[in-house]
């Protein structure tokens, strides 16, 4: 084989497993805010950390969207 057919089978090959290796959304039944690190695993001396963002509401999910 030529060396561009062979580029071509190999990247037409990784495209198509590419949805194999995406990563699923999280569930509709997720735990929520009791299992989140914030209550599990706080700041060492109160550290806090602040987040915000117009893609999500104070204290819900962050929309799988913005997650990649």
């Amino acid at each position: 084989m030529r060396p561009r057919t062979i580029q071509t089978v190999c990247a037409a090959v990784l495209l198509a497993a590419a949805p194999t290796f995406a990563q699923a959304p999280p569930p509709e039944n997720e735990v929520g805010l009791a299992a989140s690190a914030l209550l599990t695993l706080p700041a060492k001396g109160g550290a806090k950390l602040t987040v915000t963002s117009p893609a999500f509401k104070q204290l819900g999910d962050i929309p799988f969207a913005n997650t990649q």
